[in-house]
């Protein structure tokens, strides 16, 4: 049997653990491409402190990813046309979204290390609109 002054500092120290998945937060925002917001793809986070998150882009360009730590991340944008369906026919389960007629960007935007994007995640819950210049 647990004493009873354990079970009571067990119980006190718990809000306290729980209070660190304020650590975390939620992202959101528009991706636009030459000033024209993309219609399908995914976003990549790569997190300072190690995790790797990825969203999906709607068709009207928003986004929204949560369970990011805050910190700085390094982030891609990955635009692919439709997967096509295999010999027997099934399309496979590729992460992101897609259109029939996507909006295509440079491929060094599908590369955290050569896209140039990065945020500092702050907030809880913060915006971040990725406008991809040429």
């Amino acid at each position: 049997m647990i004493p009873y002054r354990i079970a009571l500092a067990c119980c006190c120290l718990l809000p306290l653990l729980i209070g660190c998945a304020d650590s975390k937060a939620e992202l959101k925002g528009t991706v636009t491409y030459k000033g024209a917001p993309l219609n399908s793809g995914s976003i990549l986070f790569q997190c300072e402190s190690g995790p790797v998150e990825n969203a999906d882009i709607q068709g009207d360009g928003t986004y929204v990813i949560s369970g990011l730590p805050k910190g700085p991340a390094k982030v891609s944008v990955t635009v692919s046309k439709p997967p096509q369906p295999g010999p027997d026919g099934v399309i496979t389960n590729e992460p992101g979204t897609y259109e029939p007629n996507p909006v295509l960007i440079p491929n060094k935007y599908s590369n955290v290390e050569s896209s140039g994007l990065t945020v500092d995640i702050k907030e809880s819950q913060q915006t971040f609109d990725i406008a991809l210049p040429e």
